[in-house]
């Protein structure tokens, strides 16, 4: 599969999960299933580099997993964001060697493809790099 045919597929699923994430947990509950959960395990394979699903077996076990897992991908966000200010912040300050190490150590620890890939992207554009 094409890098741009999985980036596809990855933007659909982040779409799918994002949606379903913001129904609630009876809502999440009540779309429980064989497919939904199916749709889960893909999206973290596809998405999420080394991460298992616990066994899920309830509707309240897939409801609460969907929304700890959104909130782990907002935490995620929020730190890029944050390796992304300071790097900026560090070139502003002449630093650009220390700007890549942030972002590259932000990449190197961070589980989220897209946003191991926007850091690694980022220090790509620095000067020299």
């Amino acid at each position: 599969m094409s890098t741009e045919d999985q980036d596809v597929l990855r933007t659909a699923s982040i779409d799918w999960f994002h949606q379903l994430a913001e129904l609630g947990s009876d809502q999440i509950a009540a779309r429980f299933s064989s497919a939904s959960l199916a749709r889960l395990q893909a999206h973290v394979v596809l998405c999420l580099d080394g991460a298992e699903l616990p066994a899920i077996r309830t509707p309240a076990q897939f409801s609460e997993t969907v929304l700890d897992l959104r909130a782990n991908e907002s935490d995620w966000n929020r730190a890029t964001m944050s390796a992304i200010i300071r790097a900026d912040d560090l070139m502003l300050a002449g630093q650009t060697e220390e700007a890549v190490e942030v972002l590259l150590s932000f990449a190197a620890s961070c589980p989220w493809v897209l946003f191991r890939e926007a850091a690694e992207n980022q220090a790509g554009l620095l000067p020299g790099h």
